[in-house]
């Protein structure tokens, strides 16, 4: 009925087999005037070409209304990282792909990547944390190439190697439309980065 309702009035619908993120993303980049992805998902954050307004960001005003609009760019520059590094960012975060082998393997804690007792999900790293240890990394060194990832086990190492190139596939997928399966796991990305979005007003 929903879609029915919604193609009734004019509004475009697609269908995805898996997660829409990536599809949602070159639909806004392909259509002129589009102003950006009005959301709830912090992935918005770090895939290229998007413009993301996150719910938490939108503020009424004499009848107008007002958000703020973040790219990968400016995501990346507040941080003080390259946009190359923000899918290693997500990863270590803890996205919905990456976030069982952050958790289990204690990767910020390999790392050492400072972290702070939750409540519910273990030590977690912030933005700010995984942004510092980012920078450390020489220009084009890939992050599963960090020898504290390496002296995980060869097992670990490979699982953490598989969710962390899943990862990076999962957001290279907006440059091309295509939409990758992504677990949906608790996404530590959601709960870091979308502090940040609660912060912006």
């Amino acid at each position: 009925q929903a879609v029915a309702t919604l193609q009734a009035l004019g509004v475009r619908v697609i269908g995805c087999e898996s997660e829409a993120d990536a599809a949602v993303v070159a639909e806004m980049r392909n259509t002129p005037g589009a102003v950006g992805v009005l959301g709830k998902d912090s992935d918005f954050f770090v895939f290229p070409g998007a413009r993301y307004v996150p719910h938490d960001c939108l503020t009424v005003e004499d009848g107008k209304v007002y958000g703020r609009v973040f790219t990968r760019a400016s995501v990346a520059a507040s941080l003080g990282i390259s946009e190359e590094r923000l899918p290693d960012l997500a990863a270590l975060l803890g996205n919905d792909i990456t976030t069982e082998a952050v958790q289990r393997l204690d990767v910020p804690g390999k790392l050492s990547i400072a972290t702070f007792p939750t409540k519910t999900r273990g030590r977690r790293a912030t933005p700010e944390a995984v942004a510092a240890f980012l920078q450390t990394l020489p220009v084009g060194t890939p992050l599963q190439d960090h020898p504290a990832l390496a002296a995980l086990g060869s097992e670990d190492a490979q699982s953490f190697a598989a969710a962390l190139a899943a990862s990076h596939a999962f957001y290279a997928d907006a440059a091309d439309g295509t939409d990758s399966a992504a677990e949906d796991e608790g996404d530590e990305l959601d709960r870091a980065l979308g502090q940040a979005a609660r912060d912006c007003l």
